[in-house]
């Protein structure tokens, strides 16, 4: 585009304008691409212009923010654009993909609910722990910064463990149905847990002993599988 009107823009220009009959420009003198729109309504709106495929793009940066601050933005998008990048189309990309709240919900419907049954719990840890700090974001904005950030806050190695999981399923889902490249949880290791095991002692089995069920005391007694204890007939007790 040939700029028609070009001069060093001041906080003045931006405050004080002269609308008129059509919208008009006035390209900033200092700051290659960035221009001052302003409308016939006298409403201003300050952007960045760049040529992407031989053809003209418009990165609207907004209005009400400092001169100083849209000529900062306007340099950052002018090496976005000389590294091959197009600003307006990725942000346009953002803009399209859910936020992480919004990917949580649709993962639960979708997916969770038919396949994991502790859909539940997984979703207590995701409510605790990631929505107060992610549920806002852009899930495409979520880095494995973030990840291991809220993962290395978690003082249990096995919830923090678990919240990895969950996050983990969260984001494939978004892989899966497109909405997401990338799983920003890939890369970002387990704690390291030890395995407990748990006896109890005579006197807690008789403490429990009048609340288990039947198939329970069978167990216990036995020592057989729970699959084979469900399954059990009379014909399979001999001799009492």
């Amino acid at each position: 585009m040939k700029a028609k009107e070009k001069r060093t823009l001041r906080e003045f220009d931006l405050r004080r304008r002269k609308p008129g009959a059509k919208s008009y420009c006035i390209w900033d003198a200092k700051t290659p691409g960035l221009v001052l729109r302003v409308r016939p309504s006298g409403r201003a709106t300050l952007a960045f212009v760049f040529n992407r495929s031989g053809r003209t793009r418009w990165f609207t940066i907004g209005d009400g923010v400092l001169l100083s601050d849209a000529r900062r933005i306007a340099a950052k998008l002018r090496l976005a654009v000389v590294e091959g990048r197009d600003p307006a189309a990725e942000r346009k990309d953002r803009s399209d993909a859910p936020t992480f709240a919004e990917l949580a919900e649709r993962y639960v419907n979708e997916d969770a609910k038919r396949r994991n049954r502790s859909w539940r719990q997984a979703a207590a840890l995701v409510s605790a722990h990631l929505l107060p700090k992610w549920g806002r974001m852009n899930a495409k904005d979520v880095t494995r910064a973030h990840v291991r950030k809220v993962i290395g806050a978690i003082a249990s190695p096995s919830v923090a463990n678990a919240v990895r999981v969950s996050a983990s399923a969260i984001f494939s889902f978004g892989v899966k149905v497109e909405v997401l490249a990338v799983n920003p949880v890939r890369g970002v290791e387990r704690n390291p847990t030890q395995s407990r095991s748990r006896i109890l002692s005579d006197s807690e089995i008789a403490l429990f002993w009048p609340c288990f069920s039947p198939a329970l005391r069978t167990l216990l007694l036995v020592g057989q599988r729970p699959g084979e204890v469900l399954a059990m007939r009379r014909e399979h007790v001999r001799d009492g």
